[in-house]
């Protein structure tokens, strides 16, 4: 139940939020199509946000057990 008491939704949906847009602001700013060859990379890395903001949170505070269950 450790992992119940650490939890947190709002550090989640802030990390997985402030990662995506990392990528999309540049895609956004650059005012072009987001579905050429430079830019759908940024595009599809943006769209890995909440992925990479899983895993960052179960390695960062996970015990040793949570992370190799992950």
């Amino acid at each position: 139940m450790r992992l119940l008491q650490h939890a947190n939704p709002w550090r989640f949906f802030a990390l997985a939020f402030a990662l995506s847009w990392l990528f999309w602001i540049p895609t956004a700013l650059l005012g072009k199509d987001a579905m050429t060859f430079p830019l759908i990379v940024l595009f599809i890395a943006g769209a890995a946000g909440p992925a990479l903001a899983e895993i960052i949170l179960i390695f960062h505070s996970g015990d040793k057990q949570q992370r190799s269950d992950y």
